[in-house]
């Protein structure tokens, strides 16, 4: 009984301290998973964009060759190097590729777009301001394609 009857020490502070913590928190809690949210989107991005420039460059090296008894085509070379680029990229990630030939030399442009991840629908708004729906990064090469039998 004297257990019971004895006050249980208070705590500092009143209670309206500790709900004032609870509102701050939520409004702050928002705005720390938005920026976590950003630097992870901008982390993938950044990932995304460094192997692209490496597998376009390889891609288009390898791609730059004539089968024997053929010509050259840069067409026909920007597909399959848009074929090569596209494979085990994500539902999120676009690749587009063009060629086109200046004088012995062939351009290749490829394109990566990505879509943010939690913002993949069409007119997502954070903070009452627009968010892009891709983000894109080209990258530009050029090769002398090699052809059996010309110097």
């Amino acid at each position: 009984m004297l257990l019971e009857q004895r006050e249980r020490p208070r705590r500092r502070g009143s209670s309206s301290d500790a709900g004032q913590m609870v509102v701050e928190l939520c409004a702050v809690v928002p705005v720390i998973v938005m920026i976590a949210v950003l630097v992870l989107d901008s982390l993938v991005y950044a990932a995304s964009c460094s192997g692209f420039d490496h597998l376009a460059a390889q891609g288009a090296l390898s791609v730059a060759g004539a089968p024997a008894g053929t010509e050259f085509s840069a067409q026909q070379a920007a597909q399959d190097l848009q074929a090569r680029l596209q494979e085990g990229r994500g539902e999120r990630e676009r690749v587009e590729v063009e060629a086109s030939e200046l004088g012995t030399l062939c351009l290749f442009t490829c394109r990566l777009s990505v879509t943010p991840w939690p913002l993949a629908a069409p007119g997502q708004r954070v903070f009452s301001m627009s968010v892009p729906l891709e983000l894109e990064h080209s990258f530009s090469f050029a090769v002398r394609p090699y052809v059996i039998g010309a110097l």
